[in-house]
């Protein structure tokens, strides 16, 4: 007998479902690989159907990967100047400045270290594989001949220059006609200080030599405007430098930097430190590159608010090429108010603590519309109070500020913060960890190094790079765009929902046995070995197998699959069915007791398999099985119709002939096998109708329990995002939030005030 009792508790507990969700997983990621998405961390791929959060890189993942140059704009003297006339200044309006082509540029007097800081700052090199020499006027394609940074390639083909890797360093050749401005024929590469994420800018040490004269050393520096404007003399950066690139930056452009520095030939360049060397720099001007949008990105961004999923940028670029980058790809509505927060130095200035700033950006559709008619003093009450419709945008050195002072300023501005512009690597990463804190399910779309950290700390990274970021992330797409988010985050949920449905088939499937063991113990009989073997090798080893096979839908829904097994609606159900296989066994085994042949089988051994009994519950129950399967193997909304997976099909309808000869018992070959007995007619038919109505009972007990409404289970959003619903109701109970034209700061004693911005 106490062997018997640990018979039953072995059949409680399912040994095949470890097996059945490693299958469902493998399944998963072998779709995936047919869509170029390969998946080195196979558990993540049920993670990604809880993501909410999705953050972007911007260059090479909303943007095209390579860009073009879109011209440049000189600074001679300190003065931005056009190409018409070297000594013209451009007028300091609001109006985009003249953008010179490189052919102009020669044109210009002071023009030369412009066109030998586009021609040598960069690390590119030859590819000697391709055995091409590219010479000045060659008509080899160029891109074929060298390796680099794609950016860097861009920018020295647009010179037309000649490049050739030799024993001694790396010589570039102007063309003839660009050598009596830059008053060399040859230029090599010496030094090389590469470029950092952290510093934002590379430089070059450059010799320079005209027909074998004494040849001279040359520093060039570019990088982001603001870091490179910063290592410059003051009295060579134009006054408007700072309006010129934020206007270049709304129209989604991104701007470049570059200056340079002449040098001692008798200093020891091996020696010189780059802190020093890039210091007292002579500004040159401003490379214009035009990065445009990628096609399918404003698309999978509108499908992807459309499920409330939502998606910021995090991008090292400048923050006005990002925003109009956002605005282009729906990222930001065009409807939608952009409030920038800032370090509001006048205030930092009075408190002693950086101060924040908020300020509205003003964009020329917005404009338009704001210039139809002017609004009472009222209505800018109301659109100040409890506003929905706005997206915070902030740099890194905000980031740092809000995150060291502010910690808690920072949580309430990152529930609505869509663009985060000029981060560190380290800031990327620390951001996305922060995201997760909050209570968020994070996704990171990125291509390049810098994105590494934070590919690695997200719940799920997908790299569009084979690079280093591939590394760093579980995903890696082949194909450079948007569109594999929303292919994992569907392969996810479905992978989700269906390993939450393969948990409920093994539980019920162990709990059906379960009953039937015992009913039948009831009367010392108990399930043939043969029965025990066609139920779970034949039975429940093929549905578990065909059943995960079933692919994503094939669009997102809007409400995400449920997060914890441990939940309402799936305890009911699996109760609800438990129920009916009890009741339709219970029904079976008391109904074949009430005919004129039922025999109480006696004088055979004890737990004999003989009996009237043991047939009627074996041949309900294993009806039982296929039913469940096909109820917990539905579609909608997470998962494709179930008529899609074709095997799974063709198994239930396989298994399903089977139980009807096992049930009517044609031939008389099952009656030998499982040691059945012979049943008549009309409980064959009787059982036959109960069948029908325990399918039509069990598809509804969970057609019932999926209805969440009654069920209140979205309480369970609420309990996993606590802290996000505290932060939303909190910032729901301000009078007026955002704070539009205020700063906020710290005072002596740790408390925030809050002032007015300064005209």
């Amino acid at each position: 007998m106490i062997l018997k009792a640990l018979d039953v508790i072995t059949i409680c507990v399912p040994p095949a479902l470890p097996a059945a969700l490693t299958v469902a997983v493998v399944y998963s990621q072998s779709r995936l690989k047919h869509l170029r998405i390969f998946c080195m961390r196979p558990s993540i791929i049920n993670v990604a159907g809880r993501v909410n959060l999705v953050c972007y890189d911007k260059t090479g993942t909303i943007t095209e990967d390579g860009m073009d140059v879109y011209g440049v704009i000189p600074s001679v003297n300190g003065q931005f100047v056009t190409s018409s006339s070297s000594s013209e200044q451009i007028p300091a309006s609001h109006e985009l400045h003249p953008v010179t082509s490189v052919l102009d540029v020669i044109s210009l007097d002071g023009s030369g270290n412009l066109l030998i800081g586009l021609g040598v700052c960069h690390a590119l090199s030859e590819d000697k594989a391709s055995e091409k020499k590219r010479k000045p006027d060659s008509e080899t394609n160029l891109v074929d001949t060298l390796r680099g940074d794609p950016l860097d390639v861009k920018m020295f083909e647009f010179t037309g220059w000649g490049i050739e890797d030799k024993e001694m360093g790396l010589f570039l050749y102007p063309p003839k006609d660009q050598q009596s401005v830059t008053k060399a024929d040859s230029i090599a590469q010496v030094k090389l200080y590469p470029f950092s994420s952290e510093m934002q800018r590379m430089s070059i040490i450059a010799q320079l030599s005209k027909f074998n004269s004494e040849s001279q050393l040359r520093l060039f520096s570019k990088g982001s405007p603001e870091v490179i404007a910063s290592l410059c003399l003051h009295q060579t950066i134009p006054s408007d430098l700072e309006m010129v690139v934020q206007k270049l930056g709304s129209q989604g452009y991104r701007v470049i930097a570059l200056a340079c520095k002449n040098l001692s030939s008798e200093c020891d360049y091996h020696l010189l430190s780059r802190t020093s060397v890039e210091s007292d720099l002579e500004f040159l001007g401003l490379i214009v590159m035009e990065n445009r949008v990628k096609p399918d990105s404003s698309r999978v961004v509108k499908n992807l608010h459309g499920v409330n999923i939502r998606q910021v940028m995090i991008t090292g670029d400048n923050l006005n090429t990002a925003v109009s980058v956002a605005r282009q790809c729906k990222l930001i509505p065009a409807s939608d108010k952009v409030v920038k927060v800032y370090l509001d130095k006048s205030q930092t200035q009075r408190s002693k603590v950086s101060a924040i700033g908020f300020k509205t950006l003003q964009f020329e559709d917005q404009e338009e519309q704001n210039s139809s008619g002017s609004s009472s003093l009222l209505s800018k009450e109301k659109t100040k109070q409890k506003s929905s419709g706005y997206h915070f945008v902030l740099d890194g050195k905000t980031y740092y500020a809000l995150d060291f002072h502010y910690p808690d300023l920072l949580s309430q501005i990152l529930l609505k913060a869509t663009v985060f512009a000029r981060m560190k690597p380290k800031q990327k990463s620390s951001l996305v960890q922060l995201f997760s804190r909050l209570g968020y399910t994070t996704c990171m779309c990125g291509d390049g190094s810098n994105d590494c950290g934070a590919l690695r700390n997200a719940d799920v990274g997908i790299s569009l790079s084979e690079a280093e970021a591939s590394i760093a992330a579980p995903f890696t797409s082949n194909w450079p765009s948007l569109t594999c988010v929303p292919a994992v985050i569907k392969e996810g949920r479905c992978a989700l929902a269906t390993s939450f449905s393969l948990v409920k088939f093994m539980v019920l499937y162990s709990m059906i046995q379960f009953i039937s063991v015992i009913i039948l113990y009831s009367i010392n009989s108990n399930l043939s070995d043969l029965q025990f073997l066609y139920i779970d090798l034949v039975v429940i080893t093929s549905l578990a197998l065909v059943m995960s096979r079933t692919g994503p839908s094939d669009l997102l829904a809007v409400k995400r699959p449920r997060q914890s097994l441990i939940n309402i609606p799936n305890i009911t159900s699996v109760l609800m069915h438990i129920i009916l296989a009890v009741s339709s066994q219970l029904f079976a085994f008391v109904f074949v007791r009430n005919f004129n042949w039922y025999q109480r089988m006696s004088g055979k051994d004890e737990f004999s398999a003989e009996t009237f009994e043991n047939s009627a519950v074996f041949a309900v129950s294993i009806f039982q099985y296929v039913f469940v399967a096909v109820t917990l193997s539905k579609g909608a909304p997470h998962r494709a119709r179930v008529i899609s997976n074709a095997l799974f099909v063709f198994t239930v309808m396989t298994l399903s002939v089977i139980n009807i000869l096992i049930l009517f018992q044609w031939p008389d070959f099952w009656t030998r096998v499982f040691e059945l007995q012979v049943l008549n007619t009309e409980f064959k038919l009787s059982m036959t109708a109960m069948l029908c109505l325990l399918l039509i009972l069990t598809l509804l007990t969970e057609f019932v329990c999926e209805r969440e409404s009654w069920l209140c289970s979205s309480r369970e959003e609420e309990e996993q995002c606590v802290q996000l619903r505290d932060l939303y109701s909190t910032l729901t109970a301000y009078q007026y939030w955002p704070p539009e034209g205020e700063s906020i700061s710290r005072d002596l004693r740790g408390n925030l005030t809050r002032h007015a911005l300064d005209d």
